[in-house]
């Protein structure tokens, strides 16, 4: 594969607040439509999931799996890690995470 043609990860983290972050999510994407191809997640219950390095390794290991050959992260965490219509309904805020409900960002939208 061509690196032009090798797809992107994009890398987000979610969490119950700003400064929590319980769930990784990769996404592998097409690189010139953006449609995402794959994706994985991972979730703590006991830490925060940025200072797990068997879950980064996991993720790193997976983004070169995929051959991604560029990776894109925010600097931040991105909102609940909860699904909308999955983890509660559509159209209502999240239960479990009081924090994001006075300044929501999107909803995640991975499993």
């Amino acid at each position: 594969m061509n690196s032009q043609d090798a797809p992107v990860a994009t890398v987000l983290l979610y969490g119950p607040d700003r400064h929590t972050a319980s769930k990784l999510v990769v996404r592998i994407v097409e690189r010139h439509s953006g449609k995402v191809m794959v994706e994985r997640s991972w979730t703590s219950t006991t830490a925060d999931i940025r200072f797990d390095q068997a879950i980064y390794q996991q993720a790193l290991d997976y983004i070169k799996e995929q051959n991604a050959e560029q990776v894109v992260m925010s600097d931040r965490i991105s909102g609940c890690p909860h699904v909308e219509g999955t983890d509660y309904p559509v159209g209502h805020p999240c239960p479990y995470c009081p924090a994001w409900q006075d300044n929501p960002l999107p909803p995640a939208r991975s499993s």
